[in-house]
C-alpha cells in the first residue's frame, strides 16, 4: 500500500512539473495547496475563478498590448520586490510602478495588502497548474 501511495504522489508531482515546465526536483510535500486541489473532480470552477480574477487584466491587454498578467506574475515571483521585478522584466522601475498602479486599479486591490498578495500568489500558481 505504501508503494502505491508513493507512486500516486510521484505522478502528481510529475504532473505539476510537466504543466509548469519547471526543470527541478520537486517533492510531493512541496505542492502545498495544490495537493488538495488535485483531488477535485471538476476543475471547471477553479479555472473559472482564475479567468474571472484575471479578466480585467486580459481585457486591458487586448486593447493596449501590454501584458499585465506577465507583469503581475513576475512581480509576485520576485516576492513583490519592485527592483528585482523590473530587472527581470527588462523595464524601468517607474514603468513597473505605473503598471502596478494600473493592475491595482483594474483588480481593485491594494498590492501592499497581505491578503491581496496571497490571493494573487494563489491565482498565479493555479494558473500555472491549470493552464
Amino acid at each position: 500500500m505504501k508503494y502505491q501511495n508513493s507512486y500516486y504522489q510521484a505522478l502528481r508531482a510529475l504532473r505539476y512539473l510537466m504543466v509548469t515546465k519547471e526543470k527541478q526536483i520537486l517533492f510531493y510535500d512541496e505542492l502545498g495547496l495544490l495537493t488538495l486541489l488535485d483531488d477535485v473532480d471538476n476543475d471547471h470552477n477553479i479555472k473559472q475563478y482564475i479567468m474571472d480574477f484575471l479578466a480585467p487584466l486580459q481585457e486591458y491587454q487586448t486593447h493596449h498590448s501590454i501584458d499585465l498578467i506577465e507583469t503581475l506574475d513576475v512581480y509576485q515571483e520576485c516576492n513583490f520586490n519592485v527592483a528585482k521585478a523590473s530587472q527581470k522584466l527588462f523595464i524601468h522601475r517607474n514603468t513597473l510602478l505605473q503598471r502596478l498602479e494600473k493592475i491595482a486599479m483594474l483588480l481593485d486591490v491594494d498590492l501592499n495588502n497581505f491578503n491581496a498578495r496571497r490571493e494573487i500568489m494563489n491565482v498565479m500558481n493555479l494558473k500555472k497548474y491549470y493552464g
